[in-house]
């Protein structure tokens, strides 16, 4: 039977009870392979500060001893490791730096990899993580195709795109009503995997899906936009499905609210959707009523440990966390948590334990991998307000129901 580690490490650092005591083992070494240039720029600060806040709060307690509660029947006392982390620069358009950049970690004797961010860069790595029995934890890829593809040395503590398609397929075609809907995407592993899972729901609720998908390219400079709404506009869908990251989409959402015949258009798009870049760039006026799925996050909660942490990350990087600075975070917190309850120099004990994990995040809520290293979370829909991001209401969905219907 599966044993369930209920322990909660941002407890531990605020709360536990904490003895000083001598560590003289080596350091663990740990791995960092995040993003900070390209689409991705954005996403990879908000993760690798959440790292950086993480790193410091577990070197604080670095030779303690702690004595924690397991289970209600279940009290252990653990001494707190050490942790060395070493960082490499991701680039998901350079496989082969990537690749590099793991074999600069391996050499360095790492036990686990956070990162990479992307899909493209952890699928990447899958093979060369098994080869190499070094464990991959991933804050923010999300493609169904790590499932398949991910072995047992690949984890993820950001949930896959079949979620999100599944919430927002129901949502278009069992609610709403719905019947035409276009997938517009850029040409990336992330985009790709993601309107491949919209387009399996669709179908299966829709016959009236056009056999075309929109494509266009990833590089904000070279992408042809009017050509891709000139599709749109040919194709005349009720709905688009918009895959691609916020600093692609910034310009195709400009064209399409340029054109006259798409301004009833209902647009749909996912998580990787940062509404308030968007916004910066082109008004409130061009985001309002655009849909999306998301993960619950509100860095303005009240709940105290959300709420310290949000205080402390604006404190030190003069933003507001968002859902990746978490999800970064808490990476490093499932680590630490999984290695030590480990002897690190056994690599099948430190994987034996990621299997086993059960990390109550306060930021998050509870982590446990599936078989496939997956963590399953409920996306919601939203829509955008008055430039605000709310919850799509039974109202809402509703109110589009009915023009849907009288529209046919």
């Amino acid at each position: 039977m599966k044993c369930m580690r209920v322990v909660t490490f941002f407890a531990l650092i605020g709360f536990a009870l904490l003895t000083s005591g001598c560590f003289n083992t080596e350091n663990v070494k740990v791995g960092v392979i995040i993003p900070e240039k390209g689409s991705l720029a954005q996403y990879g600060y908000q993760i690798k500060s959440g790292i950086e806040m993480a790193q410091e709060e577990i070197a604080a307690l670095a030779g303690q001893e702690l004595t924690i509660q397991l289970a209600p029947d279940e009290i252990r006392t653990i001494t707190m490791k050490n942790y060395e982390f070493f960082y490499e620069v991701e680039d998901e358009n350079n496989i082969e730096a990537i690749k590099q950049s793991f074999e600069n970690l391996r050499k360095k004797g790492v036990s686990v990899i956070i990162g990479p961010a992307s899909s493209a860069g952890t699928l990447a790595l899958t093979e060369l993580a098994n080869k190499n029995r070094i464990l991959l934890l991933s804050p923010s890829a999300s493609s169904p195709e790590i499932n398949s593809e991910g072995g047992d040395w690949v984890f993820r503590n950001y949930p896959s795109d079949t979620l999100e398609a599944q919430k927002l397929a129901s949502t278009i075609f069992n609610k709403m009503r719905i019947q035409k809907l276009l997938v517009v995407r850029a040409e990336n592993t992330f985009a790709e995997g993601i309107s491949m899972e919209m387009l399996r729901f669709s179908r299966q609720n829709s016959k009236d899906i056009p056999n075309t998908v929109v494509k266009f390219s990833p590089n904000v400079k070279e992408a042809d936009y009017k050509a891709a709404v000139d599709k749109i506009v040919d194709i005349a869908p009720q709905g688009i499905f918009l895959a691609a990251y916020t600093d692609q989409l910034i310009e195709l959402i400009k064209e399409i609210r340029s054109r006259e015949e798409l301004k009833d258009l209902y647009i749909f798009t996912c998580s990787a959707f940062v509404h308030s870049d968007v916004m910066e760039e082109l008004g409130k006026e061009m985001i309002e009523g655009i849909m999306f799925t998301a993960y619950e996050w509100d860095p303005n909660s009240s709940k105290p440990e959300i709420k310290a942490f949000s205080d402390k990350f604006q404190s030190k990087y003069h933003v507001a966390p968002s859902i990746f600075a978490a999800t970064g975070y808490d990476s490093v917190m499932i680590m630490a948590q999984a290695v030590n309850f480990a002897d690190h120099w056994i690599v099948d004990e430190v994987q034996d334990q990621f299997n086993q994990i059960n990390y109550k995040s306060p930021l998050l809520g509870e982590t446990a991998f599936s078989k496939s290293g997956n963590v399953t979370r409920i996306p919601l829909v939203y829509q955008i307000r008055d430039g605000a991001k709310i919850i799509l209401s039974e109202e809402d969905i509703a109110k589009i129901k009915s023009a849907v219907l009288l529209s046919m």
